[in-house]
């Protein structure tokens, strides 16, 4: 016999140890089947670059990667003007080690501000990673 799924919903902007300390003790308390975490719109919403970005951070939280890269690039593709759109999914491309979309995700912060220091450093750091650091590509003025 199949054991209930509890359904917790919430705005999680942004989602923190305490949503994940919650659903996890009523998952115990309830002795329930699963519980899941349901970002409060973002799928009704799918427009939404906040609410995607949201979603995004909770299902990479959740280590659920494909769903996290899915909302993560729905938002920066729907607000491409987005430094902090752009950010979260070049880190999350950097984290994966996927060094081709981390590069081109940096480059895209970079359009955006060309001279802040730290999305120079990103690159630099993706380059070096990729083992790209000491090619003529790799200079960027």
């Amino acid at each position: 016999m199949m054991r209930p799924i509890g359904i917790f919903g919430g705005t999680f902007d942004p989602i923190h140890y305490g949503h994940l300390r919650t659903a996890f003790e009523l998952w115990q308390a309830l002795q329930l089947e699963e519980v899941r975490l349901i970002a409060r719109d973002a799928r009704l919403l799918p427009d939404n670059a906040m609410l995607q970005y949201r979603l995004g951070l909770m299902q990479y939280t959740l280590g659920n990667e494909q769903e996290a890269e899915t909302a993560l690039a729905a938002a920066a593709r729907l607000e491409p003007r987005s430094a902090d759109f752009q950010m979260a999914l070049t880190l999350f491309y950097e984290k994966y080690q996927r060094w081709p979309d981390a590069e081109r995700a940096v480059d895209r912060l970079l359009n955006l501000q060309p001279g802040n220091s730290t999305f120079q450093q990103i690159r630099e750091n993706i380059l070096r990673a990729s083992g790209k650091a000491n090619t003529p590509a790799a200079g960027r003025d």
